[in-house]
């Protein structure tokens, strides 16, 4: 049976992940950072180095500021369209801050709910950050997991909050994994 959708430039769908990261809760970015680091795509792993490598003009191993601008220019048609969402995709996309995009960081754009809404991976991301095996998350943890160097550890409290629904300033598994 004949399709009329044509399929997804790769670069186009990775980029579109990359914009729907920048949209994302903090907690959920951090669990997302856990599960790139941990989990090994293996099926898809040769195919998201080569779109990493192609985005990567320069070939040294990480994403640029100018590299996404060009990615976006052709996505959108536009540089001041791509300019604008670059800087928007930066400032929320880019983890640790450095201006660039590491490939752990493009991984994480790339694992959209559908690959980590797995309940398996799901719970061990928790268990992660459930330390004391309650059942529960509490900032006290999440500042143990993630570290509390600089402005971080004043977010927290906020992390939490986002997704804390019953207002009880701890997350159980159901609210962790909305």
């Amino acid at each position: 049976k004949e399709s009329n959708e044509r399929p997804m430039n790769p670069q186009v769908f990775n980029l579109n992940s990359l914009r729907s990261f920048a949209g994302m809760q903090r907690l959920q970015q951090a669990v997302l950072a856990y599960i790139a680091h941990n989990y090994k795509m293996k099926d898809t792993q040769s195919d998201l180095q080569n779109m990493f490598s192609s985005l990567d003009q320069d070939k040294n191993g990480v994403l640029d500021e100018v590299e996404l601008i060009e990615a976006y220019a052709k996505l959108f048609g536009s540089y001041f369209m791509a300019d604008a969402e670059v800087k928007k995709t930066l400032g929320t996309f880019d983890v640790d801050k450095s201006g660039k995009i590491e490939y752990n960081e493009f991984l994480m754009s790339y694992m959209t709910r559908e690959h980590v809404c797995m309940e398996g991976r799901l719970k061990a991301a928790f268990n992660l950050f459930d330390k004391d095996g309650n059942g529960y998350i509490t900032e006290d943890e999440i500042k143990e997991v993630l570290g509390s160097e600089g402005d971080a550890a004043q977010n927290f409290r906020g992390m939490i909050a986002e997704v804390d629904m019953d207002g009880d300033g701890k997350l159980s598994f159901d609210e962790f994994k909305q």
